[in-house]
């Protein structure tokens, strides 16, 4: 089993990044489906 560095701090910079995507992504999806159904 790999055990990580105590101040890996590059994996949890990506690892930021990757929840920061993934909220805006749900946000945009969120609105994007709110449009949508307004449409209808």
């Amino acid at each position: 089993m790999r055990r990580a560095a105590p101040c890996d701090a590059q994996e949890f910079l990506m690892m930021d990044i990757v929840m920061a995507a993934l909220a805006i992504g749900f946000f945009a999806a969120g609105i994007g489906y709110a449009y949508a159904c307004e449409r209808l």
